[in-house]
């Protein structure tokens, strides 16, 4: 026996922590294993397929994995397609290249267009001169009529009447004066607009020849993309890994609290059994006492 009837039983022994997180770890690294094995799906489409192959275990033994896409045949076709004509495009870019490096090179100007177009004083004045002279006869002519008039009516010159007549015509040719100022200011305003057109549409001729050889270059390098395969969402299996450390320190615990209760019940016992013995040796010492009285040496 490993020990004597008195002595209590051993109490369990504490677990390893560094041999339960070891186990545990163990664990975990098993079902992140198997839940990769899970979750890698081969899939099939009409545009392609995508595998996955075991290439080999790293160095702490964890299984390593390659996934190949692989097109359809239509699909790669396409592809090989693509690639022949994109080094031709490039080809022919770099050419176009070369052709467009000196103007490239040389800035963007303007000179030769001349000053930007400025509202012009001088037309205005011109045009606002042509319609007075085309006004200015029938204004004339209507004083001179005016003045005919006044004198057969006696109207001298100086009195009243005859300086309201008059201020009513300077009125007149002041508002003919007026009028023409305003249609020549839209005419030059009209010949601004024209002038800015003009120049406006030369700057962008100007542009645009220099800027279509560079979009026809960027046009044969993006080329034609392939249409890549489109892959189902995988479903992905969460595999949870046994709680080995809750466990093992769940099980230490129990045994330590049955170990308690053990301990205490044995105490109990052996209390008892001291008293027991203690009340029968109480009884056999009374019973003598009584027997040497009866003999009479008490």
């Amino acid at each position: 026996m490993c020990c004597d009837d008195d002595d209590p039983p051993p109490a369990p022994r504490a677990p390893d922590p560094y041999a339960t997180a070891a186990a545990q770890s163990a664990a975990t690294k098993e079902s992140a294993i198997a839940q990769a094995h899970m979750n890698q799906m081969n899939q099939i489409t009409p545009r392609g397929k995508l595998e996955y192959a075991f290439r080999g275990l790293a160095s702490d033994d964890t299984p390593q994995y390659q996934v190949t896409q692989t097109l359809s045949p239509a699909e790669q076709t396409k592809l090989d397609l693509t690639d022949q004509a994109a080094f031709k495009y490039g080809d022919i870019a770099n050419t176009q290249l070369d052709a467009v490096q000196g103007k490239l090179s040389t800035p963007v100007s303007f000179a030769g267009l001349g000053a930007p177009p400025t509202v012009n004083e001088a037309t205005r004045l011109a045009t606002r001169d042509a319609i007075m002279a085309r006004l200015n006869p029938e204004l004339d002519r209507r004083r001179a009529a005016l003045d005919t008039r006044l004198a057969n009516r006696g109207f001298a010159i100086g009195s009243e009447a005859y300086d309201t007549a008059i201020d009513e015509d300077n009125r007149l040719r002041t508002d003919a004066l007026l009028a023409a100022d305003v249609q020549a200011g839209n005419e030059a305003a009209r010949m601004y607009g024209l002038e800015a057109a003009g120049r406006d549409r030369a700057i962008s001729e100007m542009l645009q020849e220099r800027q279509v050889p560079l979009n026809e270059m960027a046009t044969m390098m993006s080329g034609v993309p392939v249409q890549s395969p489109s892959f189902v969402p995988v479903p992905q299996t969460q595999i949870a890994a046994p709680d080995l450390m809750g466990a093992t320190y769940a099980s230490y615990t129990g045994q330590q609290d049955a170990y308690g209760q053990q301990l205490n019940r044995d105490l109990q016992a052996r209390n008892a059994m001291v008293g027991g013995l203690f009340g029968l040796g109480s009884a056999a010492l009374g019973g003598a006492g009584m027997a040497q009285r009866g003999k009479g040496l008490w």
